[in-house]
């Protein structure tokens, strides 16, 4: 199936053509968001990685550059990694504070019984990221024998005064420690018994957070490689201490710590160096799902990024939890329109426009709710509320595309027992900008990330409760 061009989202950066998936070398510098990512210039399927570039001033806007990395033949492809400003000079690279370096895996595809070798390698930039040249001596760090061992995610840790490279090995992850950026010791590590570790392990990400009285803890984040069989969660978190060695968990729970209740919402990634205006951390994420990602309908090209989200906590009684919501940058740019009248609003057509509706349900732990966003006369996203089981879902099931995969009829699950336990009021921002579907509850405690496909724009909102109150803003970009 052929995506209509009018169905590109408007605010989610999406490559010009071709595929892409994880975001990587996520960094602001110099008033620009640098966002690279994994990309196959030569087909709309994934291939041989590359790293593509995008640059923003406000991580709505994108604009696409040349590619960052290419394969080469000593060390194979370009996999997934991480930016840092080496503003001191520590690596001896640079002359100036505008030095910039990037952590990748180098993937060398080998005959059996050898398998890839994963490698962990640098490059750098003199030119603020937008021309790359590969270390003379890499890989600055090699595989220690598994098969597995990628995604190098480079902090600076204040306490202990030194480089921390995190990298995923198998199922545990691997820290590092580096003064300079470029020699690297061991320095610990974390997994096993972690819940989901009998899958592959991808793509961490390490950062202090605070929650909102203004306690930091140290949050360990990983996506999960999963089967067909076992396809959730795509990501979870880990909340704990971190001494500039090794992580230890402190705030375990019975339930895996689920980033995103969607399926569409992997390997996301953090900004170096970069703030939201209430001075939280920055990150976004690759919107789909392995089982189904190379079959996604495209125009040319495949791939979308998660609307850039600030990251907290949120303490409830001796229980922590993730908190994500839309950057401002985001919600300043939509305006009142209208508020729903006898359960029903009309939406914009127009090419380009993005779609907010806030929903609340006053008296939801006795009340169920199921409302319906339309696209023509027979396709919707539909939604429901059950009071009984605490549980929001997303059937989308009217908008999949012919032969495509199984899994995207499953419903889309939030549990919203724990949230509910201290509020009788259900309320979630819903946003829609043409193919992917956003939901934030409660200002974000939980949140819902689903990929759509309409065969026209979406048009109206219906809702099938009488208690719902909706309220419906819009920008075009």
């Amino acid at each position: 199936m052929t995506l209509p061009a009018p169905y590109r989202p408007s605010i989610h950066f999406t490559p010009e053509t071709s595929w892409i998936n994880d975001p990587n070398g996520c960094i602001y510098h110099q008033g620009l968001y640098h966002l690279f990512f994994q990309y196959y210039p030569d087909d709309i399927k994934w291939g041989p990685m590359h790293w593509g570039h995008a640059t923003s001033p406000d991580l709505i806007k994108w604009s696409q550059h040349d590619i960052a990395l290419y394969p080469d033949s000593l060390l194979g492809a370009i996999f997934s990694g991480s930016a840092v400003n080496d503003k001191h000079n520590v690596s001896g690279l640079f002359d100036d504070d505008k030095g910039l370096i990037a952590f990748y895996t180098s993937h060398l595809e080998r005959e059996a019984p050898l398998g890839p070798l994963q490698q962990q390698c640098i490059a750098f930039s003199k030119d603020n990221g937008f021309t790359w040249e590969k270390y003379e001596k890499n890989p600055v760090i090699t595989n220690p024998g598994i098969p597995d061992f990628r995604d190098p995610k480079v902090i600076y840790h204040e306490e202990s005064g030194h480089w921390i490279l995190i990298a995923v090995a198998g199922q545990q992850v691997n820290f590092y420690k580096s003064l300079d950026l470029l020699t690297w010791e061991d320095a610990g590590v974390f997994g096993k018994d972690q819940h989901n570790d009998s899958l592959v392990w991808e793509c961490p990400d390490l950062m202090q957070l605070q929650d909102q009285y203004g306690t930091s803890y140290w949050v360990l984040f990983i996506s999960c490689v999963s089967s067909q069989e076992k396809p959730f969660p795509p990501m979870q978190y880990f909340i704990g201490e971190f001494d500039g060695h090794t992580f230890k968990e402190t705030h375990q729970d019975d339930r895996v710590n689920v980033v995103d209740d969607g399926y569409d919402f992997y390997a996301a990634q953090s900004f170096f160096e970069a703030k939201s205006e209430s001075d939280k951390p920055i990150w976004l994420a690759w919107a789909n799902h392995w089982p189904y990602a190379n079959l996604i309908p495209n125009n040319g090209w495949r791939g979308t990024m998660s609307l850039p989200r600030e990251l907290s906590l949120l303490k409830k009684a001796n229980e922590i939890a993730l908190a994500q919501q839309p950057i401002s940058a985001v919600c300043d740019h939509f305006t009142h329109t209208s508020t729903a009248s006898e359960n029903t609003l009309t939406l914009s057509t127009a090419v380009g426009t993005v779609h907010k509706l806030s929903v609340h349900l006053p008296n939801a732990n006795q009340s169920s709710a199921n409302f319906e966003v339309k696209a023509g006369a027979s396709q919707s996203a539909i939604f429901n509320w059950d009071s009984s089981s605490k549980t929001f879902s997303l059937d989308r099931s009217a908008l999949k595309p012919e032969h495509f995969h199984d899994l995207y009829d499953q419903l889309v699950v939030a549990d919203l027992s724990k949230e509910m336990a201290e509020t009788d009021t259900l309320s979630a921002d819903i946003y829609i900008d043409q193919s992917i579907i956003e939901v934030f509850f409660f200002d974000g405690e939980r949140v819902m990330t689903s990929l759509v496909f309409p065969n026209t724009t979406f048009s109206s909102f219906v809702s099938h409760t009488e208690q719902l109150n909706t309220t419906y803003s819009m920008v075009t970009i």
